[in-house]
């Protein structure tokens, strides 16, 4: 919004006071001061929506979407709203944008697509062995037994070639750390250091499931196309590269920084050490993964991550010491402005430190010239100045949400303070961190939804609490220890051990505010146009709330002038509206019901009118927050999706009237590690893959959650999705394992008392009036019994869904499919069904030539890992299928494998990558 001060600077102070304190009453004045008050933001958004455009869009999508940005921009130009170069440089800055986005993308095609190529045609997976020498140009991260950095390769021999091919390639290199005494000779490895490496290249995997994490767009936003695998530390030379490069710089920065964060680890006790280091230098490599997902669950994760707040800190707390010393103001902005670009390499460089760096740097810039002008101008100004020296960095979620925040607090909080005035005296504190909070949590709502899919309803009054606390006590307390330990260790150890209290509350606070389970909303994946719905209603929403404030001072300001009373009832002026529009525009009883509503609306007063549009901008708000939390109000039709969890099993089910069903959760088989080979955040499908999954699809609760039986690729990924989602009722095949003991989510479900069920053929389950379970096995048996062997006691369920049919066997073998058979007739259930889940991923031992003649399944689904070592799918396997004439889809070619049921019957399939079966096809 205009403050009154710029708009004093374009000469309009003499305005009268209605126009000067709230906003001018011409459409055509207000749009072109908006406009052309503000060059270089809508400039600066436009090469935003170009860069966007480009990393997002097809190149037909950004050519229509740069044609439509033209068209609006000429029709403000010849409305007189834009001025004819402002809008001819809006226009530019989009192509630019997307151009340079384009020419950036062209200079980092792979030159190693052709060898890659050769070596898919005859290897599955593809393997392409590979030497490389470059520079690592990455701080080294350790985790257990692997090693992960990054290198910029100038020469590279992959496959039978004899010479080494000079290029330039980013390669993400893991490094698998064989015997323990090689941890030391990668801590020696720094950035800057010239290597070479052997080793094997891949490409990254794609997402394997619909709306799941794609590892290779993510990857491709960096710069890099390729992974190389290095088998042991000896496939790695490293040596000291040039001293004064740009890496080598860096290293020593890293170097700086690890020693700084040695001096934290000393001072603070091991379950703090990693925390602090996050919060004070940014540097999350040692933080404790189940810290970092308490903060998570309440949206403070934004705290570790070092960003305008800490810029700000540092610099109150060095320009109150150079203050000390009785500097000019000059030399104190000077030294300011020498100060950021090192603390900002010292704290990593992320996206979030560079925006506020630069800020902060144009800020000093323009305070020493005496050319301040506001916020919004820096924030445009800075990010045109990173999109142009990096432009995938628009792909970045710390970019974006450091961008949006920031832009929302600068324009919302002036905003919100017209509409409830800040008081006066002590009080103004709290107002102030309550507004700010409530801005920044609607600001980041969207993205956080988008990318993450949860809000806790404590989020609010968490970073209320919290951030200041931490940022204004424990942060400063952090940094001040850390810079005292070489000159005064005692008294760095006493500020360490006050914060350390402070800390230990903290972390109790949010455990217990984390652990109020039904504040854990989860919300749907929303499309682009609702996000953009809705910051044009919100800050709609604000900007009448401001006018219909203004306007309610001028009204009284002007009636206590002419020493009248300064309201009017409603009525008054309601009964008043159509005597002034009859008179003002003669509606008579020909004039059009439209046009009669338009003229009744320009008779009402200024502050009526900012109230209806408030009215309508919250009305709108309300409905897109009530679509997204319920996208499929609608109406829906019955899905069952085979997911791809790799080597193993998991079976999502939503049925049309809402319910859902989730069958077994995948899981990886873990072996016993020497205890230097374990990480401090191994791969766990349920936390990393299943619940994200399910969250982006808008699971908020599981109606009824199987477990077939209780080997760990089928429930290993079940104590995330327990611990994380409701579950209303648990079905399992009422055993225990060898030992005796209860696997970690039936613990988990009886700790938070979730109904169980032990499941037995015969038994049915209705979900809704569309959609019957029928158990076929196991059979009667003592329940909570040791089961050393589970495949042939896996839960056998017959789901019919709207007349379409689906037999879901767990890993049953050959062994008990006679048994399953015989349960089955004898209760009325036999074939043919649509779709058979193949026994045990497929096995030789399963899904026998008689099995498949009683049900005669029109289509198989095997669910296996992509070049697993079990050799699922059997190729005799395959054949059976054939001969039964059954189509088999495969989840390790196919990905994830859905079928669309609608309500008449018509089933739709749709799998995630095409290889010649009928995707979309209707049956």
């Amino acid at each position: 919004m205009i403050e009154p001060s710029m708009r004093q600077q374009r000469g309009v102070a003499a305005e009268p006071l209605r126009q000067r304190e709230g906003w001018p009453i011409e459409p055509h004045r207000r749009i072109k001061g908006w406009l052309d008050g503000r060059p270089l933001v809508w400039a600066a958004v436009c090469f935003v929506a170009g860069s966007s455009a480009a990393a997002y869009a097809s190149p037909g999508g950004m050519l229509a979407a740069g044609l439509g940005l033209g068209l609006v921009l000429a029709a403000l130009a010849l409305a007189g709203q834009a001025r004819p170069g402002l809008a001819a440089a809006c226009l530019a800055a989009y192509a630019l944008a997307a151009g340079e986005r384009q020419w950036a993308e062209a200079r980092s095609v792979t030159a190693l697509a052709a060898e890659y190529a050769a070596a898919a045609a005859q290897l599955e997976p593809p393997e392409l062995r590979a030497e490389a020498a470059g520079t690592i140009a990455s701080p080294i991260r350790i985790d257990g037994d692997v090693a992960q950095l990054r290198v910029e390769a100038h020469r590279l021999r992959a496959g039978d070639a004899q010479q080494a091919t000079p290029l330039r390639e980013t390669l993400l290199v893991r490094v698998k750390l064989l015997h323990e005494h090689e941890l030391a000779a990668a801590r020696s490895w720094r950035r800057g250091d010239s290597v070479r490496l052997r080793g094997t290249l891949e490409v990254p995997a794609p997402p394997a499931n619909r709306g799941g994490f794609d590892y290779r767009r993510y990857l491709r936003s960096q710069g890099i196309a390729w992974l190389l695998q290095v088998q042991g530390a000896d496939a790695v030379e490293a040596a000291p590269g040039r001293p004064w490069s740009a890496a080598a710089l860096l290293g020593r920065m890293d170097a700086a920084r690890a020693s700084l964060g040695g001096a934290l680890a000393r001072l603070y006790p091991a379950d703090q050490a990693g925390y602090m280091q996050a919060l004070v230098l940014g540097d999350q490599d040692e933080t404790d993964p189940e810290l970092y997902r308490r903060f998570a669950r309440l949206g403070l994760t934004h705290i570790m991550a070092v960003s305008g707040m800490h810029v700000a800190v540092m610099l109150g707390l060095l320009g109150g010491l150079l203050r000390l010393l009785r500097l000019s103001r000059e030399r104190i902005l000077l030294l300011l402005m020498l100060a950021v670009p090192p603390y900002v390499l010292l704290t990593g460089a992320s996206p979030s430190i560079l925006r506020a760096g630069l800020m902060a740097l144009l800020g000093l810039a323009a305070a020493r010239a005496g050319k301040l002008k506001d916020g919004l101008h820096l924030l445009a100004a800075s990010a045109v100045l990173l999109l142009l020296w990096e432009p995938r960095l628009i792909e970045s979620v710390s970019f974006q949400l450091s961008y949006i925040v920031t832009a929302g607090l600068i324009l919302g909080v002036p905003a919100a303070q017209r509409v409830w005035p800040r008081p006066r005296g002590r009080s103004r504190f709290v107002y102030d961190a309550v507004v700010v909070t409530i801005v920044a949590q609607a600001a980041s709502f969207p993205v956080t939804i988008f990318y993450f899919n949860q809000l806790h309803l404590l989020s609010l009054p968490a970073n209320l609490l919290l951030v200041p606390f931490i940022s204004f006590l424990i942060m400063p307390a952090g940094a001040a220890a850390m810079l005292l330990d070489p000159l005064w260790p005692g008294l760095a150890q006493w500020i360490a051990s006050a914060s350390a209290v402070g800390n230990e509350w903290t972390f109790r606070l949010i455990s217990g505010m984390g652990g109020w389970r039904p504040g854990a909303t989860v919300w749907a994946t929303p499309p682009l146009w609702w996000i953009g719905a809705y910051y044009g209603a919100a800050f709609g929403l604000l900007l009448s709330l401001a006018r219909w404030k203004s306007h309610r001072q001028n009204e009284a300001a002007a009636a206590a002038e002419a020493g009248e009373d300064d309201t009017q009832p409603l009525g008054v002026l309601a009964t008043a509206a159509p005597a002034r529009a009859a008179s003002a525009g003669g509606i008579g009883p020909r004039m059009h019901r439209l046009d009669a509503v338009l003229a009744y609306a320009r008779s009402l007063s200024p502050r009526l009118r900012s109230l209806a549009a408030a009215a309508a901008a919250g009305a709108a708000l309300l409905l897109l927050l009530l679509h997204a939390a319920h996208p499929d109000w609608s109406g829906r039709s019955a899905t069952v999706s085979f997911l791809n969890v790799g080597q193993g099993d998991s079976i999502l089910i939503r049925t049309a009237s809402g319910k859902t069903m989730l069958i077994d959760g995948g899981g990886t088989i873990s072996f016993q590690k020497e205890a230097w080979r374990e990480r401090r955040d191994p791969y766990e499908i349920g936390r990393k893959l299943l619940v994200p999954l399910l969250m982006k699809r808008g699971v908020d609760r599981i109606d009824l959650l199987v477990a077939t039986h209780l080997d760990q690729d089928h429930i290993g990924g079940l104590e995330a999705v327990v611990d994380s989602l409701p579950v209303r009722r648990l079905l399992w095949n009422g055993s225990l394992d060898a030992a005796g003991e209860p696997p970690p989510f039936l613990a988990k479900a009886m700790e938070l008392r979730i109904p169980l069920y032990g499941a037995q053929s015969g038994q049915s389950w209705q979900l809704d009036g569309e959609t019957r379970l029928d158990m076929l096995w196991p059979d009667e048996q003592d329940a909570l019994q040791p089961q050393a062997e589970q495949n042939e006691r896996s839960v056998v369920l017959l789901l019919t869904i709207s007349g379409r049919t689906f037999l879901l066997t767990g890993d049953l073998g050959s062994v008990s499919e006679p048994s399953v058979l015989a349960e089955a007739r004898a209760h009325g259930l036999a074939g043919p069904i649509d779709v058979l889940k193949a026994g045990h991923h497929g096995s030789k031992h399963s899904t026998s030539p008689a099995w498949l003649a009683a049900w005669r399944p029109s289509m198989a689904v095997l669910s296996a890992g992509l070049g697993n070592r079990y050799g699922h799918p059997a190729e005799e396997v395959l054949e059976r299928l054939k001969r039964a004439g059954s189509q088999p889809l495969r989840t390790d070619h196919s990905g994830e494998i859905e079928f669309r049921i609608h309500r008449d019957g018509e089933m739709e399939i749709r799998l995630l990558r095409d290889e010649g079966e009928a995707i979309g096809q209707r049956s």
